[in-house]
């Protein structure tokens, strides 16, 4: 029997920060990580918004599956990439990314795309004329918006989070899958998860409840980090 444990990355096992470049995995979950891989029969992955080689650089040391940029890369424990996508080279007209900056939205460049955060800011929302104007120029360039907690990610069509947990659990053989979110940007995974083992949707100031009640248990990090506990503990035995 082989537990897959996936899960997202900031606001599930990394705190959310202002500046997406300060978050870190947490000490506690880092610990759980290491011991879970150390038992066997487990499968830990991270499935991220963010690039592959930036989430690589934050949970380095670890044995990890990783998918980056919302599924559109995959890396096995080793390294070895088995999904990767073409490099987005456009950008936004000038005038608009003048504009944004100087409003006080912040752009964070990214390999299939860039996004546009405005979390810690005053007055500035998803309802935004920036925000939209980023909208319309990502429909015309082919391009898919992808909205999470006070960001709007635009990027090239391709795989989303939950064809990267279907193929990790493929590629893990995992007869139990158990994946923890904290965004919508998660919830088809969770859905997906939920039929199949366990769904976690981890509640913050911004989200403390889900749509997906049906499916998924609505937690804090620490009940996650029990749960979790529980189903390796209940995979060894079975085992």
């Amino acid at each position: 029997m082989t537990l897959l444990l996936a899960t997202d990355f900031d606001g599930t096992i990394a705190d959310i920060r202002v500046d997406p470049a300060g978050a870190r995995i947490a000490d506690d979950v880092r610990e759980l990580f290491a011991d879970c891989l150390r038992r066997g029969g487990v499968a830990i992955a991270i499935i991220s918004g963010r690039d592959l080689a930036d989430l690589m650089g934050r949970t380095d040391g670890l044995a990890l599956w990783r998918a980056g940029s919302h599924g559109l890369e995959v890396a096995a424990p080793d390294g070895q990439v088995i999904r990767s996508a073409r490099v987005f080279e456009g950008e936004p007209p000038s005038r608009w990314l003048a504009a944004a900056l100087s409003a006080g939205f912040r752009i964070e460049t990214k390999k299939f795309g860039l996004a546009l955060h405005w979390r810690g800011t005053d007055g500035l929302s998803s309802r935004h004329a920036l925000v939209d104007e980023l909208r319309i120029w990502a429909r015309d360039q082919g391009l898919v918006a992808i909205e999470g907690r006070s960001v709007l990610e635009v990027r090239i069509a391709g795989p989303s989070k939950r064809d990267a947990l279907e193929l990790l659990a493929a590629s893990t053989s995992a007869s139990v899958v158990s994946y923890a979110g904290d965004d919508v940007t998660d919830h088809e995974a969770l859905e997906w998860a939920g039929s199949r083992g366990t769904a976690f949707f981890v509640r913050s100031r911004e989200h403390s409840s889900t749509t997906l009640r049906d499916v998924v248990s609505v937690v804090d990090r620490a009940t996650l980090l029990d749960a979790w506990r529980k189903l390796v503990f209940d995979a060894g035995r079975q085992a």
